[in-house]
């Protein structure tokens, strides 16, 4: 099944116009725009301030094909750095079919101990809301950072507030150094 670029048009609250990009999984464009739709809802759902963004769902656009050679799948490599403190390096996609696996891997941590998670995104090319839920969901429970988020992501978790809610730092490094 082909990938699709979804684009979609936004203002903030201080009236800020912008552009959200979104990797979508679909037989063709229309049902990539019709996917975009729901995703853009739960992503609304998910944030903390609700007025921050407002999606314009009529502005939404299905530019270009995605590149097929962009990995597909998740991979999670887990170092320990000391009790109970982790670093996740994320590599290729969070969506719907990998995130039963993040959301896995997630709780098994939280079972054995671990209360510290830094999530080095430096390869992660895509999140959905499942993804950007899962992160949501456990944070009450362990303290999370997230590092290295490449420029698209860090785009949306800043627009729909979860920078207020997450802490998002330059480096692994940096991250570490907040505990």
């Amino acid at each position: 099944m082909p990938h699709f670029v979804v684009l979609v048009n936004y203002r903030d609250i201080y009236n800020r116009k912008g552009t959200a990009r979104l990797k979508i999984k679909a037989p063709d464009a229309l049902s990539a725009a019709e996917k975009a739709k729901k995703e853009l809802a739960e992503i609304e759902k998910f944030s903390t301030r609700k007025n921050i963004r407002k999606f314009n769902l009529n502005s939404i656009q299905v530019v270009q094909q995605a590149d097929p050679r962009k990995q597909e799948g998740l991979l999670i490599s887990r170092n320990n750095i000391r009790p109970g403190l982790e670093v996740w390096e994320l590599k290729g996609t969070i969506d719907a079919n990998t995130n039963k696996q993040f959301d896995d891997l997630l709780r098994e941590a939280i079972m054995e101990g671990t209360d510290k998670i830094v999530f080095d995104c430096r390869g992660l090319d895509y999140i959905n809301s499942t993804g950007i839920g899962s992160i949501v969901g456990v944070n009450s429970e362990i303290e999370i950072k997230l590092a290295n988020l490449p420029h698209k992501i860090a785009e949306i978790f800043i627009v729909v507030g979860l920078d207020q809610l997450l802490r998002i730092f330059h480096s692994v490094e940096e991250a570490l150094q907040d505990f």
